[in-house]
This record gives C-alpha cells, sequence and structure tokens, in this order.
C-alpha cells in the first residue's frame, strides 16, 4: 500500500488532468495505482448553505477527519484541514450563539449516538472539557498547510487527565475507542 506520492500530493485534480484528460480518468486512474488508501479533499459547498444548515437546531457538529500527529508517522501529506480545525472554526466562523454551536458540537451528538456518560458538565459524567481562550481561538489549518493545530486551546482534560496544559501537550494520552451506548432511534 502506497500512503504518500509525492508526484500528486497537493495538487488537484483538475492540475493533474491538464488540457488533455478527464477529472474523472484522473481519479480513476489514481484509485487503480493506490488502491484504498486514495485520500482526497472536496470544495464546493457555499458558505450560506452552510449556515443555514447550521442554523437548523438538529444540526449537530462532528468531524471525519483523521486522529493525526504532525510530529509522528501521520505527519505528512495533505489531509483535510478540518482533521485540526473543525471545531475551533464551528466556534469563531459559525458560532454567532455560542451556547448554541457548543451545545451543537458537545451534548447533541452524544446524545444522538447515545452517549450518555459525556457531552454535558454533570455529577457522573467523564471530565471530557476544553478552556478556549475565546479573543485568541482561531482555526489555523489550510489547504496548503492542513497539519496546524488551533490558537487559543488552553486546557483539554480527556476523562479528567489533562492533556494539554496551558497550551502545551502534557504528553498523556488517555482517550480510547468509545462505542455508543444504545441504538439510535430513527
Amino acid at each position: 500500500m502506497v500512503l504518500f506520492a509525492a508526484d500528486v500530493l497537493g495538487r488537484t485534480i483538475a492540475d493533474l488532468a491538464g488540457p488533455d484528460r478527464t477529472g474523472s480518468g484522473v481519479a480513476m486512474d489514481l484509485i487503480a495505482r493506490h488502491g484504498h488508501s486514495v485520500i482526497m479533499t472536496a470544495g464546493g459547498r457555499s458558505e450560506h448553505d452552510l449556515r443555514a444548515v447550521l442554523a437548523h437546531p438538529a444540526t449537530v457538529v462532528a468531524s471525519d477527519g483523521l486522529a493525526l500527529d504532525p510530529d509522528g508517522p501521520t505527519g505528512r501529506g495533505f489531509p483535510h484541514p478540518r482533521s485540526f480545525g473543525t471545531f475551533p472554526r464551528a466556534l469563531t466562523d459559525f458560532g454567532d450563539n455560542v451556547a448554541a454551536m457548543v451545545r451543537k458540537c458537545t451534548a447533541a451528538p452524544a446524545a444522538r449516538v447515545g452517549l450518555t456518560d459525556r457531552g454535558t458538565v454533570a455529577p457522573g459524567q467523564l471530565a471530557d472539557l476544553v478552556v478556549v481562550d475565546a479573543e485568541h481561538l482561531a482555526d489555523r489549518a489550510t489547504f496548503t498547510r492542513p497539519q496546524r493545530f488551533p490558537t487559543g486551546v488552553e486546557y483539554v482534560l480527556v476523562a479528567g487527565t489533562m492533556v494539554v496544559a496551558g497550551g502545551t501537550h502534557t504528553g498523556s494520552r488517555p482517550g480510547n475507542v468509545v462505542r455508543r451506548a444504545s441504538t439510535i432511534e430513527r
């Protein structure tokens, strides 16, 4: 399996196609060459549409971004910038009502997938907490420099263990795979 192909990293389908090939032909060639290891980012959403969706009370904010460490083996390539900045971006660019946006990023998705021990700050809940400096909170990840951490994230506790203190990672890694606690009602 090829994880990264230097000849295509960071390039667009249109750039790879040039004047003599179609974008769909390039995409099919990449899949034939690299199989299931092909990762791409796609655009095309309008900000107006995104704001309309985020304003709906049933909307939750989540990310299908990858867990990446810029200093480790996953620290290469051009992943989607949302792997690093989904939640700071949601709060700063779309958080006109900060309390509602925090709920859409925490309690609402936890409830949606049946996680009953997280998503809110209350007795008996796991202490997954993030403390931000709202004046300095900013998503810094871009499509050309995606592996950049946000600014303004001062403290992070995962299951009650401090993993970021004063904006610096402590080295603690208490996280684990979380599975839904119950079947989602549809």
